[in-house]
Protein backbone atom coordinates (compact mmCIF):
# COMPACT_ATOMS: atom_id res chain seq x y z
CA UNK A 1 0.00 0.00 0.00
CA UNK A 2 0.85 3.34 -0.58
CA UNK A 3 1.71 6.07 1.80
CA UNK A 4 -0.50 7.99 3.34
CA UNK A 5 -1.55 11.33 1.67
CA UNK A 6 -1.06 14.72 3.29
CA UNK A 7 -3.96 17.38 3.54
CA UNK A 8 -1.60 19.54 1.72
CA UNK A 9 -0.98 17.21 -1.18
CA UNK A 10 -5.11 16.34 -1.38
CA UNK A 11 -5.74 20.23 -1.60
CA UNK A 12 -3.52 20.92 -4.31
CA UNK A 13 -4.93 17.68 -6.07
CA UNK A 14 -7.91 19.76 -5.91
CA UNK A 15 -6.87 23.19 -6.77
CA UNK A 16 -5.05 21.26 -9.67
CA UNK A 17 -8.35 19.50 -10.97
CA UNK A 18 -9.60 20.35 -14.31
CA UNK A 19 -13.38 18.75 -13.83
CA UNK A 20 -13.38 17.91 -17.21
CA UNK A 21 -10.54 16.00 -17.25
CA UNK A 22 -10.91 12.45 -15.59
CA UNK A 23 -7.22 11.91 -14.69
CA UNK A 24 -6.91 14.65 -12.87
CA UNK A 25 -10.56 14.05 -11.29
CA UNK A 26 -9.03 10.31 -10.60
CA UNK A 27 -6.25 11.48 -9.01
CA UNK A 28 -8.10 13.44 -6.29
CA UNK A 29 -10.52 10.36 -5.44
CA UNK A 30 -7.13 7.99 -5.50
CA UNK A 31 -5.40 10.80 -2.84
CA UNK A 32 -8.67 11.05 -1.29
CA UNK A 33 -8.88 7.88 -0.07
CA UNK A 34 -5.24 7.64 1.29
CA UNK A 35 -5.96 10.48 3.30
CA UNK A 36 -6.83 11.62 7.40
CA UNK A 37 -9.54 14.09 6.79
CA UNK A 38 -11.58 15.60 9.60
CA UNK A 39 -15.02 15.08 9.88
CA UNK A 40 -17.17 16.63 12.38
CA UNK A 41 -19.10 14.32 14.86
CA UNK A 42 -22.20 15.37 17.46
CA UNK A 43 -20.59 13.19 20.10
CA UNK A 44 -16.55 12.99 21.33
CA UNK A 45 -14.93 10.24 20.09
CA UNK A 46 -10.64 9.61 19.98
CA UNK A 47 -10.90 8.21 16.56
CA UNK A 48 -9.90 4.78 17.79
CA UNK A 49 -12.18 1.45 18.17
CA UNK A 50 -15.50 2.71 17.82
CA UNK A 51 -17.49 5.44 18.23
CA UNK A 52 -20.38 5.93 20.44
CA UNK A 53 -24.02 3.96 19.54
CA UNK A 54 -25.95 6.55 17.45
CA UNK A 55 -23.03 8.86 17.03
CA UNK A 56 -23.66 11.50 13.65
CA UNK A 57 -21.35 12.77 11.36
CA UNK A 58 -22.58 16.17 9.89
CA UNK A 59 -24.15 16.46 6.33
CA UNK A 60 -24.70 19.09 4.50
CA UNK A 61 -26.46 19.84 1.16
CA UNK A 62 -24.55 20.18 -2.33
CA UNK A 63 -24.88 24.04 -2.15
CA UNK A 64 -28.15 25.13 -3.86
CA UNK A 65 -29.59 21.51 -4.08
CA UNK A 66 -30.99 21.44 -0.77
CA UNK A 67 -32.65 18.32 -1.10
CA UNK A 68 -28.93 16.51 -1.59
CA UNK A 69 -27.07 15.18 1.12
CA UNK A 70 -23.78 15.21 1.18
CA UNK A 71 -21.11 13.78 4.11
CA UNK A 72 -18.62 17.17 5.22
CA UNK A 73 -15.14 16.28 5.18
CA UNK A 74 -12.47 18.65 5.73
CA UNK A 75 -8.74 18.85 4.99
CA UNK A 76 -7.77 20.94 8.43
CA UNK A 77 -9.63 22.53 10.94
CA UNK A 78 -8.97 25.75 9.31
CA UNK A 79 -12.16 24.67 7.55
CA UNK A 80 -14.26 23.89 10.49
CA UNK A 81 -14.26 26.73 12.31
CA UNK A 82 -17.83 28.54 10.29
CA UNK A 83 -18.96 25.13 10.71
CA UNK A 84 -18.53 24.75 14.58
CA UNK A 85 -19.69 28.21 15.50
CA UNK A 86 -22.74 27.78 13.89
CA UNK A 87 -25.95 26.30 16.09
CA UNK A 88 -25.59 22.97 15.43
CA UNK A 89 -24.77 19.57 17.35
CA UNK A 90 -21.35 19.07 15.33
CA UNK A 91 -19.00 20.05 17.54
CA UNK A 92 -16.42 17.50 17.58
CA UNK A 93 -13.50 17.41 15.68
CA UNK A 94 -12.49 13.73 14.50
CA UNK A 95 -9.82 12.81 12.86
CA UNK A 96 -10.03 9.46 10.88
CA UNK A 97 -9.23 7.86 7.35
CA UNK A 98 -11.52 8.79 4.24
CA UNK A 99 -12.42 5.31 3.73
CA UNK A 100 -13.98 5.26 7.24
CA UNK A 101 -15.40 8.06 6.66
CA UNK A 102 -17.16 7.26 3.58
CA UNK A 103 -18.48 4.26 5.57
CA UNK A 104 -20.64 7.03 6.77
CA UNK A 105 -22.51 7.33 3.65
CA UNK A 106 -26.28 6.27 2.71
CA UNK A 107 -27.96 5.70 -0.44
CA UNK A 108 -28.01 8.65 -2.72
CA UNK A 109 -25.38 11.02 -0.58
CA UNK A 110 -21.84 12.08 -1.74
CA UNK A 111 -19.48 13.84 0.31
CA UNK A 112 -18.27 17.22 -0.57
CA UNK A 113 -14.29 18.00 0.61
CA UNK A 114 -13.86 21.14 2.53
CA UNK A 115 -17.30 22.70 2.04
CA UNK A 116 -17.85 26.24 1.40
CA UNK A 117 -13.92 27.02 0.53
CA UNK A 118 -11.92 27.77 -2.23
CA UNK A 119 -10.47 24.17 -1.97
CA UNK A 120 -13.56 22.41 -2.24
CA UNK A 121 -14.41 19.64 -4.04
CA UNK A 122 -17.39 17.39 -4.85
CA UNK A 123 -17.66 13.80 -4.99
CA UNK A 124 -20.93 12.22 -7.01
CA UNK A 125 -23.15 10.18 -4.86
CA UNK A 126 -22.50 7.67 -7.16
CA UNK A 127 -18.85 7.44 -6.90
CA UNK A 128 -19.68 7.55 -2.65
CA UNK A 129 -20.95 4.32 -3.38
CA UNK A 130 -18.54 3.17 -5.21
CA UNK A 131 -16.12 4.26 -2.39
CA UNK A 132 -18.39 3.44 0.42
CA UNK A 133 -18.67 -0.38 -1.07
CA UNK A 134 -15.26 -0.46 -1.24
CA UNK A 135 -14.27 0.49 2.59
CA UNK A 136 -17.03 -2.21 2.97
CA UNK A 137 -15.61 -4.67 1.76
CA UNK A 138 -11.77 -4.17 3.08
CA UNK A 139 -13.58 -4.38 6.64
CA UNK A 140 -14.97 -7.99 5.48
CA UNK A 141 -11.72 -8.83 4.11
CA UNK A 142 -9.70 -7.92 7.75
CA UNK A 143 -12.40 -9.12 9.50
CA UNK A 144 -12.19 -12.45 8.31
CA UNK A 145 -8.53 -12.80 7.96
CA UNK A 146 -8.35 -11.99 11.79
CA UNK A 147 -11.03 -15.04 12.28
Amino acid sequence: MTDRVTPVELELAIKNAEHSDSESLRKVLLQFVMSRVIVLMDKSWDGKGRPQDGTRMMFVSDGPNMEQLMLAVFTGTTYTDAFIAADNPFRHVVEVDARFASLGLSEGTGIIINPNAETSFRIDPAIGKIMRDGALEQLRNLHQSSN
